[in-house]
């Protein structure tokens, strides 16, 4: 890198706290390395960078695009793709993004979810580093769309829940199209980009991919994925959190029961109504401000909310996870050796679990569409009896804690990967 302070514009998804997490790990390693560092973006999750030493530029599009709606719809990936909004809405954010990038003039984009910026750094032709999970790689993508055919044919004759069979239609529509096979999503932001001379996006899988796009997972937990010049691999990001921790002086088993704030509070109702069925345990709850003060008098004195807690503190604590699978969720309960039971909600929220288990066998997935709280009940008794998931998920933590230490952070790994891949490119030019 030259003696000229580097520019990045990051356009990180504000709505969702892990989003905003992985995002400012990573800049905040880039600001160490003498990185001047713009961040834009709208949400409830502003307040985590509000002493962070960034200048902050706001889009007068993001009071809208933002908006219940359409977070909904880019969550939703499986189902909605690109159709997040309409062409006139696409093309107004796109254009606000564009008088952003020419006024900044930055070296670099970077994003974890802003799929905007998929197009606005193409017209404008600023290299784009995008950071998402490695389910969410081609690799990955490619080999699960060939499994799902296989399984869809069942040739083997083996048993298959109604909730997995769902799922598998639903990876196999979805993988499709993220592929470039059959119709996409994408035609507003292929006919935006032809309108300033850039290429088309060649499938929907497109809109979550930079020039460089960093995977923020353990490579060891994904055999079958090589890395490329395009797919690198950083390491997971493991958040450290600076959240009570509860007291857990108990020789009771203890559960942990977190959910997101994208998964609704029917699921932690659910999960709660199943904890009832089995007294003997003692619950460590965090309800994301779902449940009032009155509702949750109602839990007998061996359930504990918390609106937030340290979820590595926690499972390091706990015998058994009840998660929805949020990707910083699990490394962080993974860590302590604490097996998981999950929930998924989203496509990669599944994925990120089924690899995982499909590897190393430390937890177990419920179909959310058709869990009912006599499954949650049976898994959650089956797990805390069953110590073979307490091994497996102390071999995951063995994987995940090389991580934690300082010469293998997903950090420096991404500023590493940034910076190498920035120096290529304008040799290139």
């Amino acid at each position: 890198m030259d003696s000229k302070k580097k520019k990045v514009l990051v356009g990180a998804a504000l709505f969702n706290w892990s989003e905003t997490q992985r995002m400012i790990t990573i800049v905040d390693g880039l600001w160490k390395n003498g990185w001047q560092v713009y961040f834009a973006g709208k949400g409830p999750y502003e307040r985590l960078i509000a002493d962070e030493p960034y200048k902050r530029v706001y889009l007068q599009c993001d009071t809208w695009w933002y908006d219940q709606k359409h977070i909904d719809r880019m969550m939703d990936m499986g189902r909605y793709g690109g159709r997040i909004g309409s062409a006139q809405e696409l093309e107004q954010v796109v254009n606000e993004e564009i008088a952003l990038i020419r006024e900044i003039q930055p070296d670099l984009m970077l994003t974890g979810y802003r799929m905007t910026f998929t197009a606005s750094a193409r017209i404008c032709q600023v290299p784009l580093v995008w950071c998402m999970s490695a389910v969410m790689s081609q690799p990955f993508i490619t080999a699960l769309y060939q499994e799902t055919k296989k399984r869809l044919s069942n040739r083997s004759g083996t048993v298959i829940s109604s909730g997995e069979k769902e799922c598998i239609f639903e990876d196999s529509f979805a993988c499709g199209r993220l592929l470039g096979h059959g119709k996409g999503t994408i035609e507003d932001w292929n006919k935006l980009l032809e309108e300033h001379g850039r290429p088309r996006l060649k499938g929907d899988l497109m809109l979550y991919a930079g020039d460089l796009t960093l995977m923020a997972d353990a490579p060891e937990l994904f055999p079958d994925i090589r890395e490329n010049e395009t797919w690198r691999f950083i390491g997971p990001i493991l958040n450290y959190e600076d959240y009570p921790v509860p007291e857990m002086k108990t020789d009771r088993k203890k559960v942990l029961i977190s959910i997101g704030s994208s998964c609704g509070k029917s699921l932690l109702v659910l999960l709660l109504q199943a904890a009832l069925m089995a007294s003997d345990y003692e619950y460590y709850i965090t309800d994301v401000g779902y449940l009032t003060e009155a509702e949750k008098q109602e839990y007998p004195d061996n359930f504990h909310f918390y609106e937030k807690i340290s979820l590595a503190e926690a499972a390091k604590q706990c015998d058994l996870a009840l998660i929805h699978e949020g990707q910083g969720t699990i490394y962080n309960v993974l860590k302590e050796g604490c097996p998981a039971a999950a929930f998924p909600q989203a496509f990669e929220q599944r994925h990120n679990f089924e690899n995982l288990i499909h590897n190393i066998p430390c937890g177990e997935m419920i179909y959310s569409k058709k869990t009912t709280k006599e499954m949650v009940h049976q898994v959650m008794v089956r797990m805390l009896e069953d110590p073979s998931y307490k091994e497996a998920a102390k071999k995951a933590a063995k994987i995940i804690r090389k991580y934690d230490q300082k010469e293998n952070l997903a950090q420096q790994n991404a500023v590493m990967q940034i910076e190498r891949f920035l120096a290529e490119w304008e040799e290139k030019k």
